[in-house]
């Protein structure tokens, strides 16, 4: 009876660590297999239950620029959100290994895809990446993997590359807090307030032209009116002399 409950408890401990092993994924596999990238700053978190009585917690970062999303995804800059298991409700706290730990103000990039309930990290904290600025360089940090040879440091440039060669597109940057950016039917992002004025600066500029047009045709309407006139004047003071 000993030999079948320890047998049993170093097979269920066993479960148990692989639940919480992460392997190392190439960083351009995981970008593949992701809905798009968020660079962003940490703000905050907050919990919630869905109605199936999951427990979630919700990340809420400041986005700084993006890539791969589509319409109407990231609609305000200082209020995107990330779900990830676990989390505490009524006072409970309901713990899932392997979730991400985040601190206010650090800088991440985030390799999310689209749940149902909305964004999560790909692959929970494989997902997450530390921005490290150090000696005047730039470069990324696994979160599950800080001394991995290749995800313990990935430079910033190469990062870009293959970001642009994954998703055939460079980051969209936010310029200000103000901003909503959208895309349009091709599947093209751009900020919703520098569209409207294009075309708002087209109609001044056509307003102008026609303005100008019609003062000028106005002042040569009024010369050829003096012209008809002054004609008029020449051939009646001549009618006069004739009669006299």
């Amino acid at each position: 009876m000993r030999y079948w409950v320890v047998t049993w408890f170093i097979f269920s401990t066993s479960l148990l660590v692989r639940a919480m092993t992460y392997v190392p994924i190439p960083l351009e596999s995981q970008l593949i297999n992701s809905k798009g990238v968020v660079e962003a700053e940490y703000y905050g978190k907050d919990y919630k239950q869905t109605k199936d009585g999951d427990v979630l917690t919700v990340l809420t970062f400041k986005v700084d620029k993006f890539v791969g999303l589509r319409r109407n995804e990231i609609l305000n800059q200082n209020y995107f959100q990330v779900l990830v298991p676990g989390g505490v409700w009524q006072n409970e706290v309901y713990s899932v290994p392997g979730v991400s730990k985040f601190s206010k103000g650090e800088k991440v990039v985030l390799i999310v895809n689209k749940g149902e309930q909305g964004f999560v990290l790909h692959n929970q904290a494989m997902g997450k990446y530390q921005i490290i600025e150090k000696e005047g360089r730039k470069y990324l940090k696994s979160s599950v993997f800080p001394q991995h040879a290749k995800l313990g440091e990935i430079d910033y440039k190469h990062f870009q590359e293959k970001v642009l060669e994954v998703f055939k597109k460079d980051f969209i940057s936010f310029h200000d807090g103000k901003k909503i950016y959208l895309a349009d039917n091709n599947g093209n992002t751009y900020a919703k307030d520098s569209k409207k004025r294009g075309p708002a600066r087209m109609v001044a500029s056509i307003h102008e032209e026609e303005t100008e047009r019609t003062g000028n045709n106005n002042s040569i309407s009024i010369f050829w009116l003096a012209v008809v006139l002054a004609v008029l004047g020449i051939c009646l003071a001549g009618c006069r002399t004739r009669k006299k």
